[in-house]
């Protein structure tokens, strides 16, 4: 009986899903999947590239100027996530060929030389929080005045509207070039390794972990504890 109904969810059900809806997620509630009629998705889809081409935020390519484009161009696929206003574009590079695997492998490299930049020099985050372990840090840092003088405290919730879509591109190569400059002659190394621990809570737990550093100039990483 088991062995029948995973081939009917996934030989039956599945394929009927997905030819007569589409699936996808949302962005208030990431874990609940939408589902929308074909012909419905595409009429939202429609709206959305119209929206955005009104607004410049997108521009379409004609044949000749697709073509004038060199032939390592990769290309990322797009896709739309709807919001309660509208609807949210998400690319990604996605792809088996060689051209993909070696941008994403640069990308890669990239991203870990400016993590490396960040670990030795923090200051170059402002006041930047990622997650709610930094969020927790500026916290704690409160609490002391907090006890000895109870003060009002004000917490202001901002969005900025279109903030990825009208992010200067001139200006944010300025800001990586700054950072990067410095240590253009310096030698990094990217770590690969798994990390097993014992949590008290869940049990054995597993992560893979990918991590940059700095060089010494006698070759050996500078953070191997």
């Amino acid at each position: 009986l088991g062995q029948f109904l995973a081939w009917l969810l996934d030989g039956y059900v599945v394929g009927l899903v997905r030819a007569c809806f589409y699936a996808t997620e949302g962005m208030r509630q990431k874990c609940c999947i939408r589902f929308y009629r074909r012909e419905v998705w595409a009429k939202l889809q429609d709206l959305a590239f119209k929206d955005y081409l009104a607004k410049s935020q997108m521009k379409e390519l004609s044949p000749a100027e697709v073509a004038s484009f060199p032939k390592d161009t990769v290309i990322s696929r797009l896709r739309f996530i709807p919001k309660t206003d509208g609807m949210r574009p998400i690319t990604r590079f996605i792809g088996r060929d060689t051209k993909t695997k070696l941008y994403q492998a640069k990308a890669r490299n990239f991203l870990d030389a400016l993590q490396a930049c960040v670990q030795s020099n923090p200051s170059l985050l402002g006041s930047t929080v990622r997650g709610l372990k930094d969020i927790h840090k500026v916290l704690s840092s409160l609490a002391p005045a907090q006890k000895d003088k109870p003060q009002h405290l004000y917490f202001v919730k901002v969005d900025v509207s279109s903030a990825y879509e009208s992010l200067p591109h001139d200006k944010l190569m300025e800001v990586i070039g700054q950072v990067l400059s410095p240590v253009q002659e310096e030698l990094f190394t990217v770590r690969c390794y798994s990390k097993i621990w014992l949590d008290s809570h869940e049990g054995l737990k597993k992560a893979f972990v990918r991590q940059a550093d700095f060089l010494d100039h006698d070759f050996r990483p500078t953070n191997m504890k």
